[in-house]
């Protein structure tokens, strides 16, 4: 028994709470369906942020983060492999000209914070450049879709899509794995590459882990990745957006 609970004169309370299958926190916003569940980082800031993570999207089928975050690393790096995890490019939301959003003045200070907004769906941000990103999130069954909406003066944006450690093969429209099947889609040519990354699994640890990069030039205005988990439908294909960015 708990003993805590035992000295209120209270039951002690089940090991597993009942979640819904859409959440609100404060900062994140969550899915859950078919046994897999994502995570977006949505603000608005409310304590000074040390990773430049906004809008960072992570997707979990049951044990496993099929789309992840870099990790910590260390806060005492020995390298500058450890400074690469807490840029925009170790996360998955777009970097726009290769800056990251929020520049750092310190190991634990970073300026000029975007401006965040949530979304029925999803959340927006406008940062201090005036680059500006509408995600949204849609899920069918075991199909999930990432939705980007981007604006603003920039050049090109690039998306660094952190993949779980697996045989990860190209595709016609992106990759192809045990673990899921990509596909990317926007209204401009993309670039697409399976490239080498690193990632922290725990902290002051590092390994070699595999990024699907998607690149686009201006005037590029909407990017769409499509996430086919083992089961999914082939033809399935939740409502895609119309209309501005946000």
């Amino acid at each position: 028994e708990d003993a805590g609970c035992a000295w209120l004169g209270l039951p002690r309370p089940a090991a597993t709470l009942p979640r819904p299958a859409r959440w609100v926190a404060s900062g994140t916003m969550g899915w859950e369906e078919a046994g897999a569940a994502a995570v977006l980082r949505t603000g608005p800031l409310g304590f000074r942020p040390s990773q430049c993570d906004l809008l960072h999207l992570s997707l979990r089928d049951g044990a496993c983060w099929v789309i992840r975050d870099g990790g910590t690393g260390s806060y005492d790096p020995p390298s500058p492999a450890w400074f690469a995890l807490w840029g925009a490019a170790a996360h998955n939301a777009p970097v726009f000209d290769e800056t990251d959003p929020m520049p750092r003045i310190g190991r634990f200070l970073l300026a000029r914070w975007p401006r965040l907004a949530a979304r029925d769906d999803g959340a927006a941000l406008r940062d201090a450049r005036g680059n500006r990103v509408t995600r949204r999130v849609f899920v069918a069954g075991r199909t999930w879709t990432i939705e980007d909406r981007v604006a603003g003066r920039f050049r090109r944006v690039a998306w660094h899509w952190r993949l779980c450690p697996g045989r990860w093969q190209r595709s016609a429209a992106g990759l192809v794995s045990p673990l899921a099947h990509l596909s990317v889609g926007a209204d401009a040519p993309l670039g697409l590459d399976l490239v080498a990354g690193e990632e922290s699994p725990a902290y002051g640890a590092l390994r070699a882990a595999p990024v699907l990069r998607v690149t686009a030039a201006a005037p590029v205005t909407w990017m769409r990745l499509r996430i086919l988990l083992p089961g999914a439908a082939a033809g399935s294909m939740p409502p895609a957006s119309s209309g501005g960015d946000g």
